[in-house]
């Protein structure tokens, strides 16, 4: 009796590891799934920030602007859609500011020939990217080397031009120092501007080059274009 029950116990093992083990087969576990979220999977979403500097466009009919003081900032946000291995689209999302330091010289052509202590011109706009990303080399999972080229439009939902002068001599001692002027909603700046972007980058840190291929402002007012070139750095937050 006592071995037959223990062949009946042991029949019952067998059979029950055999039934266990094809359960496992056809019902994975979902951490055995394939992953598509990440850095080089399928999807992949993360905030960056940055700044670039105004650069030289070689164009003589440019406003003149004192280039170091001349400065965009941005934030946003960019979706990556992996195609392959060497390939990938999306798009970003960002808000940014742009200043424009304008120099006061005698070739001075912006609004006017007055010459003032500082003069500024400012946006702020919401922009929308659509990019390409061409991967370079091995990465296993992290963004590796890249290179971006895309075209982006904006809207310029804020703008002022502001100047700053000395008071005369003969008002200073009763109102201060300087006298200081805020335009803002210059009926001259269009609302939309686009223009195309480029990217080198490796991992978090990207160099970037965007080019406006608008103009900035309504011909008809006839205003002096400022720089349409930016360069600088980007940063991927998380």
């Amino acid at each position: 009796m006592h071995k037959i029950l223990l062949l009946f116990v042991l029949i019952s093992v067998s059979i029950f590891s055999s039934a266990q083990t094809v359960l496992l087969e056809e019902n994975p576990a979902k951490d055995t799934l394939p992953k598509i979220y990440g850095k080089n999977l399928k999807h992949f979403t993360h905030f960056y920030a940055g700044f670039g500097f105004a650069s030289d466009n070689l164009n003589t009919d440019s406003v003149k602007i004192n280039y170091g003081l001349s400065a965009n900032y941005f934030i946003g946000i960019r979706y990556k859609r992996k195609i392959n291995k060497f390939y990938a689209l999306g798009y970003d999302v960002s808000l940014s500011a742009t200043n424009f330091n304008i120099q006061q010289n005698t070739n001075k052509n912006f609004l006017d020939t007055h010459h003032y202590t500082k003069e500024k011109y400012h946006d702020a706009s919401l922009a929308l990217e659509l990019y390409n990303r061409i991967n370079i080399g091995k990465r296993g999972n992290s963004i590796g080397k890249y290179i971006d080229i895309g075209i982006y439009g904006e809207w310029v939902f804020s703008n002022y031009h502001y100047t700053k002068n000395p008071y005369p001599e003969n008002l200073a001692a009763n109102h201060g120092k300087y006298l200081m002027t805020k335009t803002r909603k210059n009926n001259f700046t269009e609302t939309f501007n686009y223009g195309i972007n480029v990217r080198i980058g490796i991992n978090r840190w990207s160099l970037f080059a965007n080019y406006r291929l608008s103009n900035m402002f309504i011909p008809s007012h006839k205003v002096a274009e400022l720089p349409r070139l930016f360069a600088g750095i980007q940063i991927g937050l998380l």
